[in-house]
């Protein structure tokens, strides 16, 4: 099992910090999944358990109440995924490197708001440490600045690349709103916003099917009641795009209000 760069140097700290730089690029390359039950022995989890608590104990800087049980399952990730990968974790590094990661997470749960739930914050502090905590002010990301959500959306949907799924996000809205097929989309920017958050894997297939039901729909004697409020079909199609002509029952039927407007819905934040 290979050792990288931890016994490269005496000081702890710095020893830590280039061992998790290493492991952290071998994590986005080797392509082997650090999700599901860690396979470690029962006395390292327990070392793993009080390395944790010891360091958020001596943190007083920070509001680190509740951080044990998230620390010490980043600990454990970690751990787990070096075993994966065939890397060996110095004993002697657990105490520097529970002290770089809780300062990780700390910046992670700050800048995405995850207080009450900071388990939210292990998959991206794990991959990603506190580097894209300043994502909210990169000049790169200026046009999601409406929508704060998006960030929230990808550091916890996406920890292992999550400016990569906005790239692809600014990449899909840029393309599909030049494309002629969807002219008729002109009206309701929002919504290519809406494919490619919600459908990343084809944000194109969606709209085709919106354009499908919203054609049907408005053609049917069923619903023939909206035929002065079409905008309840976009509505509908985007918003329930599973069973949009339940929703248009229930609405005709009183069981649902009569949507105020044609807006979309995009996923909400993680709370």
């Amino acid at each position: 099992m290979s050792v990288l760069a931890q016994n490269q140097t005496p000081d702890p700290e710095t020893s830590a910090a280039l061992f998790l730089r290493d492991v952290r690029d071998i994590f986005q390359i080797s392509g082997k999944s650090l999700r599901g039950p860690a396979s470690l022995p029962e006395e390292d989890l327990t070392l793993i358990y009080e390395t944790s608590a010891k360091a958020v104990r001596f943190a007083s800087e920070f509001n680190t109440q509740g951080l044990v049980t998230p620390l010490a399952k980043l600990m454990e990730r970690l751990e787990e995924g070096c075993r994966r990968n065939k890397i060996l974790v110095d004993p002697a590094l657990r105490p520097a490197l529970a002290q770089i990661l809780l300062l990780e997470l700390c910046s992670n749960i700050r800048a995405f708001g995850f207080e009450k739930k900071p388990e939210k914050m292990v998959s991206l502090t794990l991959y990603q440490g506190r580097e894209f905590s300043s994502v909210k002010t990169e000049a790169e990301f200026a046009d999601f600045a409406d929508s704060p959500f998006l960030f929230k959306y990808a550091a916890v949907g996406y920890p292992k690349d999550p400016r990569g799924f906005l790239r692809q996000v600014q990449a899909d809205i840029a393309a599909m709103g030049k494309e002629a097929e969807f002219a008729d989309f002109a009206d309701s920017p929002s919504l290519f916003k809406h494919a490619a958050v919600n459908n990343p894997k084809d944000p194109r297939g969606f709209l085709r099917q919106v354009q499908a039901d919203i054609a049907a729909m408005a053609g049917e004697v069923e619903f023939a009641a909206f035929a002065d409020s079409p905008s309840i079909f976009k509505y509908a199609a985007v918003n329930n795009p599973k069973d949009p002509r339940k929703f248009l029952r229930e609405v005709r039927d009183g069981k649902k209000p009569m949507p105020n407007g044609s807006g979309f819905f995009v996923p909400p934040a993680p709370q």
